[in-house]
């Protein structure tokens, strides 16, 4: 089905990101999606993509994105950052640690703002700022992919987002 929609939707002429793992997204990935978006786990367990750091995942990743032929792979990697190879460069984005209430849907929260900004063709360093931001705001509430905007606001400016060389 994944793969279905992503095929509908590139002869629609839109932009797709599918956040999923394992067969799903392996059948989705064949479609050449615009964004594929995972967190760690998940394209270990996709794809048996591993490292000890997110910062020596990336020569992986991006031999991963050009093997699938997919413009762009997204990898959150909660504390530690969101990791973005794209075909516009290699990116680290960092928000501050945040007091986790519940990190449920703070992926979600990535992907939401990805989609948003880069709706908007803003560049991929402030897309990810804003998708850092929303994910580490959303670690700060009680429910499920809540987000408040006045968090993210206030750890917006605090984010970063490294160029890599990769």
């Amino acid at each position: 089905l994944y793969a279905q929609l992503v095929n509908v939707a590139s002869a629609a002429g839109v932009a797709t990101l599918v956040d999923a793992y394992g067969a799903p997204m392996r059948a989705a990935a064949t479609a050449h999606p615009t964004i594929l978006k995972m967190n760690r786990s998940e394209l270990a367990q996709t794809f048996g993509v591993r490292a000890l750091a997110i910062e020596t995942l990336a020569p992986q990743v991006e031999a991963l994105r050009q093997k699938l032929e997919v413009e762009n792979i997204v990898i959150t990697s909660g504390g530690e950052g969101i990791l973005a190879l794209t075909g516009k460069g290699a990116f680290l984005a960092r928000s501050p640690a945040q007091p986790a209430v519940n990190a449920a849907g703070a992926g979600d929260a990535v992907s939401g703002a990805l989609a948003w900004r880069l709706s908007e063709h803003v560049a991929w360093p402030d897309a990810l700022r804003w998708a850092a931001a929303a994910g580490a705001a959303t670690v700060l509430t009680a429910r499920t992919a809540e987000c408040h905007r006045a968090d993210a606001d206030r750890i917006l400016p605090l984010t970063t987002v490294d160029v890599l060389t990769v």
